[in-house]
């Protein structure tokens, strides 16, 4: 699976998430590296590599757990679908 591919599915699912536990997307999703390595049935390596890609562009702020998407339309775009 390449970075892209990677990349994609975590974009996915941090909408799936972040729709779930905050549909206005505003509120902070309480999640770990270990929790999206499951759910994206990747190494940790690599969603560590893909969080930090998401952060240095804005479209993300994670710390200690808690992740918030600040760009949900960049975030959007770089799913699958792009919907």
């Amino acid at each position: 699976m390449t970075f892209e591919d990677v990349s994609r599915r975590v974009a996915g699912t941090l909408l799936k998430l972040g729709s779930l536990k905050s549909p206005n997307q505003t509120e902070p999703i309480r999640l770990n590296e270990s929790e999206l390595t499951a759910s994206v049935g990747t190494s940790r390596e690599m969603i560590s590599r893909c969080l930090s890609s998401l952060q240095r562009r804005g479209i993300i702020e994670f710390s200690r757990g808690q992740l918030r998407v600040l760009l949900p339309q960049a975030l959007k775009a770089a799913t699958p679908n792009g919907n």
